[in-house]
């Protein structure tokens, strides 16, 4: 801008100098070709400068743009790493739970195969045998239930028990205790049936004493004196030195008054 003025100022400086040499007209021609040429110059130079400027600011956006777009890459980016690690946590807590939940089901998996393997037993007289879980589990439930007082339950089971394990080495006990229960709960018929048949079917088991000293309290209790008296000298002669013998003896008298 500032050459422009310059050109102009030596221009206008000149006109007495041309206008000697020259005429008039070509004068103003010169000044006029001077003016136009400096318009052009000047014009070119605001072009140049505004295309400079739009430019610049066209890079500048463009730099504002990018960073924006880098800005809002980051954030997004942020927001994933964020989601990932709430899943990731979400999924080893999931895993741990089913850990656990598996250690569990295995645990529970394996109490319940113990329950169903064989189990070995001590018999009366020394002997041992081999019995499935569940018989012995039917069996334990039946006793319970005897030593709970609760005959009704007891009876129930302890019938379910001979029928379901006719086989069983608890079924000489399963039996007595049939019998037992029966006598306690009044059903003297039903006990002397099914402790006739405990000592008949194991005249070795060492119960038959208390058996048949029981027999001999039902036949009392069911009006059969003879029956009663009979069963206790049996059990006199058979087993002389048990208790169930000497507590037969003071029943006899009894049951022989009646």
């Amino acid at each position: 801008m500032k050459n422009l003025l310059f050109a102009v100022l030596l221009a206008s400086s000149c006109l007495p100098v041309y206008a000697g040499i020259f005429d008039d007209e070509e004068a103003r021609k010169a000044i006029l070709d001077l003016r136009k040429e400096s318009r052009d110059r000047y014009e070119a130079l605001e072009k140049n400068l505004t295309q400079a400027q739009a430019a610049a600011n066209a890079r500048v956006e463009a730099t504002q743009r990018s960073q924006l777009e880098l800005s809002n890459t980051i954030e997004k980016l942020r927001e994933e790493i964020a989601r990932l690690r709430g899943q990731v946590e979400v999924l080893n807590n999931e895993l741990t739970a089913q850990q656990k939940k598996t250690r569990d089901l295995f645990t529970d998996l394996d109490e319940r195969l113990k329950t169903l393997e064989p189990k070995k037993i001590a018999l009366e007289g020394g002997k041992e045998a081999v019995i499935e879980r569940p018989e012995q589990n039917a069996f334990n439930a039946a006793l319970e239930a005897f030593k709970g007082a609760d005959m009704p339950r007891a009876i129930k089971l302890f019938t379910q028990f001979t029928t379901q394990y006719p086989q069983s080495a608890l079924l000489a006990q399963a039996y007595y205790w049939l019998g037992t229960a029966q006598y306690s709960n009044k059903e003297f018929k039903a006990a002397i049936s099914t402790l006739s048949k405990f000592t008949n079917t194991y005249p070795d088991n060492s119960r038959i004493p208390d058996a048949l000293l029981t027999i001999g309290n039902a036949q009392i209790a069911a009006g059969d004196k003879r029956g009663a008296t009979l069963t206790f000298a049996k059990l006199g002669k058979q087993y002389p030195q048990s208790r169930a013998a000497q507590l037969a003896q003071e029943r006899v008298p009894a049951s022989s008054s009646r």
